[in-house]
């Protein structure tokens, strides 16, 4: 697999698989899914491999990972170990609905009682995906985002949606703190000074990723960082993103009017 795995947003290793193939009715949504579908038995390969590794890891040193036990301290969430899914190197950019997965260790558990229904969008300022990507995968940045993607449309996730990743920082949306907890944070590589476009393959692959989401999770809205961030003011991304080009979702679209 050379380090690619296929669009997965359940948790490495623990053989939970997101959606793999995206919606149409976002522009080159046949040739995006003919993609995607081409590899998901390659991804379901290599997640039972792994999930398969961990179990018999797990077995061998007597870790109960299966039922809670009096005293006993649950392992660390598999999907968060750092053996998993490093920067590759040479950098090479996935290509247009390819996903890259690399682990960010910059994430926590959501509240037992979060429901995902918010997409919420930013721009990196950042100027490639791999600089983005390193930045994420710094402990120290104590900074993630579930999704980034590329100019080209190559999408690289740092954090499985079933996890809360740290994009949003203090927020409100629709009167609920803390938009972390209930939402997934997509990042765009744009330098966010309202002149540096967001090219067709960009905009498109976002589409098709929260077409894609929209089959695991019960998602209502996008949003931009702009609209959540506090105090008002303090985020202005993803500044001049064509919001119409996500009608398509048939989600509610809920950002500042410029």
């Amino acid at each position: 697999m050379d380090g690619y795995l296929k669009l997965l947003t359940g948790r490495v290793g623990l053989g939970r698989v997101g959606d793999v193939g995206l919606g149409k009715g976002c522009g080159k949504s046949d040739r995006c899914e003919q993609k995607m579908t081409k590899h998901t038995n390659l991804v379901r390969l290599a997640t039972l491999k792994t999930s398969l590794s961990i179990s018999l890891a797990a077995f061998a040193v007597g870790l109960c990972v299966a039922q809670e036990v009096p005293g006993f301290t649950p392992a660390k969430d598999p999907s968060q170990s750092k053996f998993q899914a490093p920067i590759p190197r040479p950098w090479i950019e996935p290509g247009f609905c390819r996903v890259l997965y690399v682990q960010s260790p910059n994430s926590g558990v959501r509240p037992a009682d979060a429901v995902i229904d918010t997409i919420v969008v930013h721009a990196t300022v950042i100027p490639t995906l791999e600089q983005t990507t390193a930045a994420f995968t710094r402990e120290a940045s104590q900074v993630s985002a579930h999704y980034t993607i590329g100019r080209d449309g190559s999408i690289v996730q740092n954090v499985s949606g079933f996890r809360r990743a740290w994009h949003a920082g203090v927020s409100v949306f629709e009167d609920r703190n803390n938009v972390n907890h209930f939402s997934i944070g997509i990042e765009l590589v744009n330098l966010d000074d309202g002149k540096d476009p967001y090219p067709k393959a960009q905009t498109d692959a976002l589409c098709m990723l929260i077409r894609t989401l929209e089959r695991r999770f019960p998602l209502k809205y996008i949003t931009s960082h702009e609209y959540i961030a506090r105090p008002v003011g303090r985020k202005n991304d993803p500044l001049g993103y064509p919001w119409k080009t996500l009608t398509d979702t048939g989600l509610a679209i809920v950002v500042t009017k410029n």
